[in-house]
């Protein structure tokens, strides 16, 4: 019975969760950073934790755009129109040997 009502409580996570990602090449470009803007002139700042292996930073809910920065100044911008359901936004930075492995906008 637990088990049931774990994989249940993880459908119903992962049904309701959006999740953006950057690449980590652009046009043989290696990704540096993201963030986060309103619009495509207001980059969000949220609460920034840091981690072993990266930061997360929290952020409002009206994310609309993830910006995926990579070398040489190049920039994709990722349009994101979350659900009624979400509630909450994380940009997840991962990083190893003190390169960005990985980014994520994920909200829950």
């Amino acid at each position: 019975m637990k088990k049931i009502l774990s994989i249940l409580l993880l459908i119903s996570f992962t049904a309701s969760a959006q999740t953006l990602e950057c690449p980590t090449i652009e046009k043989k470009n290696r990704l540096v950073g993201a963030s986060a803007y309103f619009d495509k002139i207001s980059q969000i700042q949220g609460e920034r934790k840091d981690l072993k292996n990266g930061h997360n930073e929290i952020l409002p809910l009206n994310v609309r755009y993830l910006v995926c920065e990579y070398e040489n100044e190049t920039k994709s911008w990722k349009y994101f129109q979350p659900k009624d359901e979400i509630t909450s936004c994380i940009l997840e930075t991962r990083e190893r040997r003190r390169k960005i492995e990985r980014v994520s906008l994920i909200c829950t």
